[in-house]
């Protein structure tokens, strides 16, 4: 009996010890309480010291509009400091004088073997003019030419005399054309102009560097003709032309004519004429150019002062620079590209 007692005492004990363990608790020590557990790093950054997340720059402090601390899209952060030093550098324009009148006489031969009053013709065959323009101190800032911006009108001019029996009047027929190009040029279009808004002549379907005539055009005795063309760009320099050496500049350009002449009636045997074909050229400038130039650059950058950084970073902190780099911004204020 006493043995059967003394089993019911023990499970009663047993009952009971979840509750003497729980009373005995020391609030104090209580980890299910607020516990602050803020770390301090610095002396005046204070973070969060729980959790197993990740915090970033934004969570923790917030930074003044002028900080150089800045966050990208991503929420990276970085000391951010930028400045600017400005050198203006100028290349010389290239001015290049007229080149000298360089007129081209070709013999027209109107032959019959009777008198008529019937228009007599003669064959104007690759009748070529030239003008070449050189200078020799040009600023050697500029190394080679691709292209040259230019802006100038020139004069194709077309006249005659005669030199046996009296000619009045000869006739350029519908279809002569008159060709400029670079001499030795290898590529198409060296030369690129426009030609004023007339019935009488234009650019020929397809070849850009040549002018053809819509409608006869006469000539009388003391006249001249005169075609202005007005130059855009001269481009695909053959070689020999453009910079071709420091310093050195030189554009040689041909002015060929093909078509057919006529005069009125005639007596019968030969009359001879003289086609007299010239350009009047004024000085130019390159305005701007496309190719290699190598100026003189001076750059002095001031010394960057960083500012707004937080009090935190101030205290014997070691920051490890990665990526800096130099900027360098180059503005053209020419009117075309250089």
């Amino acid at each position: 009996m006493n043995k059967r007692r003394l089993i019911k005492a023990s499970l009663w004990t047993t009952a009971l010890s979840p509750f003497f363990f729980a009373s005995c608790v020391d609030d104090s020590y209580d980890l299910t309480k607020d516990i602050d557990m803020t770390i301090t790093v610095g002396g005046d950054l204070s973070i969060p010291g729980s959790g197993t997340e990740e915090f970033t720059l934004e969570e923790i402090m917030d930074l003044e509009d002028n900080s150089v601390v800045k966050t990208d899209a991503q929420g990276n952060y970085a000391l951010n400091k930028a400045d600017t030093t400005e050198t203006d550098v100028e290349i010389d324009p290239v001015n290049i004088n007229a080149p000298a009148s360089n007129p081209t006489v070709t013999t027209l031969d109107f032959n019959t073997p009777a008198a008529t009053n019937e228009e007599v013709e003669a064959e104007v065959n690759d009748v070529t003019t030239d003008f070449t323009f050189s200078k020799n101190d040009v600023t050697t800032d500029i190394v080679s030419l691709t292209s040259a911006d230019v802006d100038f009108t020139a004069n194709l001019t077309l006249s005659f005399s005669q030199t046996s029996q009296n000619v009045d009047v000869i006739t350029l027929k519908k279809g002569f054309s008159i060709e400029m190009a670079l001499e030795g040029q290898t590529q198409p279009n060296g030369l690129v102009f426009e030609l004023g808004d007339s019935e009488n002549y234009g650019i020929k379907a397809g070849e850009a560097q040549t002018i053809e005539f819509k409608n006869d055009q006469e000539i009388r005795k003391g006249e001249t003709l005169k075609i202005p063309v007005h130059f855009k760009r001269i481009q695909n320099f053959p070689e020999g032309q453009g910079i071709y050496q420091p310093g050195h500049f030189k554009l040689q350009t041909n002015v060929i004519a093909n078509g057919t002449a006529t005069t009125p009636g005639v007596p019968a045997g030969n009359i001879q004429v003289n086609l007299i074909t010239d350009t009047e050229v004024p000085d130019i400038t390159l305005q701007s150019v496309t190719g290699i130039v190598d100026p003189k650059i001076d750059i002095n950058v001031d010394p960057i002062t960083v500012e707004g950084i937080p009090d935190f970073l101030k205290d014997d902190v070691n920051l490890d620079l990665e990526n800096p780099y130099i900027k360098l911004k180059l503005e053209n204020g020419s009117p075309g590209q250089m």
